[in-house]
């Protein structure tokens, strides 16, 4: 199959599974009443993103969000910042944050749009933002190409993306991850993972997997950016909960977050010449 036509066979399952947005399956299993309490349980569960977005410093900047979810991120950027653009091809989390800007009277545009082939105006963003998106787009490379011709020079980027070198790697496919160390060959090419792995990642409400997973070490990232002369920075974050089950997860992410977690925060700035 050629590849355009899989990568609009990806996009096209990807906007029916993300219909579901990322977190649904939290707000219903706990029973959240309404997106404050969402919001007070995610922010709380996932501590160190105040520390990777720069939530109190985009009073002035053009700031545009890929991938929504239920929106949490989204307000608390939307709030602060001084214009917020949010795009996502599934039309489940656009219209959760729609409503989420029209109740807390924000005045934002949210898109229904695929990263990989909208038309984002070029050198137009100070700050993009994508948590937990473009490692299912079909398409990691187009998408960072795309983020970067449409950031502004000195424009910066924050990106989350499953790591390619977790402790659950480790324990799911030890000798593969192994020979992705010895081999040192990262050179990027859009690689899906089989279905139980992306089920244990982002299983929905149905238990269905995620359409299209991929995992991305900080070498492949590194060689992509390069060929635009830019250098990232890359932290790991996150422990699932079974992991380690007995010790409390703000343990578990002081001690094995750093080296072992299942998330890599990828910082970068674009270049000004």
């Amino acid at each position: 199959m050629p590849e355009s036509s899989t990568a609009n066979q990806t996009s096209l399952e990807n906007k029916r599974f993300w219909s579901e947005p990322c977190g649904f399956n939290a707000f219903q299993k706990f029973g959240f009443k309404n997106s404050l309490e969402f919001d007070k349980w995610y922010l709380s569960f996932y501590p160190y993103l105040a520390k990777h977005i720069p939530f109190d410093s985009v009073a002035d900047k053009r700031v545009l969000e890929i991938g929504l979810g239920m929106g949490t991120v989204a307000e608390k950027l939307a709030s602060n910042c001084a214009n917020y653009t949010g795009i996502d091809l599934a039309e489940g989390s656009v219209e959760i944050v729609k409503k989420r800007f029209e109740d807390s009277k924000i005045s934002a545009e949210v898109l229904c749009a695929d990263i990989l082939t909208h038309p984002l105006k070029g050198n137009s963003f100070d700050l993009v933002i994508s948590i937990g998106c473009l490692h299912h787009t079909g398409n990691f490379k187009v998408a960072v190409d795309q983020i970067v011709r449409c950031l502004k020079p000195g424009g910066e980027c924050i990106l989350m993306v499953y790591n390619a070198f977790s402790y659950r790697q480790w324990l799911l496919s030890p000798f593969a991850t192994l020979w992705k160390i010895i081999s040192r060959n990262y050179e990027y090419f859009p690689a899906n993972s089989d279905k139980g792995k992306r089920r244990l990642y982002d299983p929905n409400t149905k238990g269905e997997a995620a359409p299209f997973t991929e995992f991305l070490s900080t070498g492949q990232i590194d060689l992509i950016l390069k060929s635009h002369n830019i250098y990232p920075s890359a932290q790991t974050e996150n422990i699932g909960s079974i992991f380690m089950f007995p010790l409390p997860r703000n343990w578990k992410l002081k001690i094995f977050g750093s080296f072992l977690g299942l998330d890599l925060y990828i910082h970068f700035k674009k270049p000004i010449n």
